[in-house]
Order: C-alpha cells, then structure tokens, then sequence
C-alpha cells in the first residue's frame, strides 16, 4: 500500500473544524481539491465528489462513507470499476493539540494491483491538492474564529 499525506495545524476546535469538513455540500464554496461535493454526510451513504488537482484535469467520483466519528475522523473509500485494481482510501482525522487547537491529518491509502501506477502518476499533484485544501480550511476557520 502507498500513502499521501498532509497535516496542518489550525486555531480552532476539533469542533469548528468538524462543522465546516462534513458540510460536503459547500466544498464548491471554498475547497480548491475537492471542488465540488454532493451527498448525505452519514455512514454507508452514498455521495459523489469532483476531485481537481493542480495540473490535472478535474476527475468525477462516487463513494461511500465508510466511517464517521463526529469531532474526530471521517473515511471513505474510493473503488475502481474492476474490483481489486485500484482503490483509494480517504481518510481525515482530527486531533485535539491544545486548547483552541487542532491538528488536521489528511492521507490518501492506494491499493490494488495499479495502485502503483496511480500512485507515481498522481503522487506530488495530489499532495499539492490536500495541501491547498487543508491551508483553505485552516484559513476559513481560523477567520470564523476571530469573528466570535
């Protein structure tokens, strides 16, 4: 298995990082990756999701919620049309720093028997991506922030 990851630490709560995270419907609004979101933030349920890396063209995907715990970690599991060829596991974790702090992790986990072709294709504009997404999040919460 082969593994992208991006961690950034924000300003605010596990809580208010949460509140913005699994509002997928308004990734459109702010998200430079995951550019547009639609869906039921819920465990087995269904959504879809536009995927656009920097360099890349914009890449249409379906999923499912494979794990939500509230506060603290969503996953969800990106499968190719072949079974066992190509799967990417998302996964998003929050851990509490500080008082009014918060360390974002997100990693991406490819597997399958073309894991390793998606991987050294996509590697470097993928972690480009997560990391613009993470800056943008931690920059729209650390805003709301000084606004309470």
């Amino acid at each position: 298995m082969k593994t992208i990851k991006a961690t950034i630490v924000i300003k605010a709560s596990p809580r208010k990082v949460w509140q913005i995270l699994r509002d997928i419907n308004t990734y459109t609004f702010w998200n430079p990756f995951i550019i547009y979101g639609r869906g039921e933030f819920a465990v087995g349920k269904k959504f879809s999701f536009i995927l656009k890396a920097p360099g890349e063209k914009p890449k249409f995907f379906k999923s499912i919620f494979k794990k939500i715990e509230e506060n603290k970690e969503v996953r969800w599991l990106k499968k190719s049309l072949l079974p066992g060829f190509y799967n990417v596991e998302h996964l998003i974790t929050l851990n509490f720093s500080s008082e009014n702090e918060t360390t974002l992790e997100y990693r991406q986990h490819f597997s399958g028997l073309l894991a390793w072709w998606f991987f050294d294709r996509l590697e470097y504009s993928y972690m480009a991506g997560m990391k613009k997404m993470n800056q943008a999040l931690k920059e729209m919460c650390e805003q709301e922030g000084e606004k309470a």
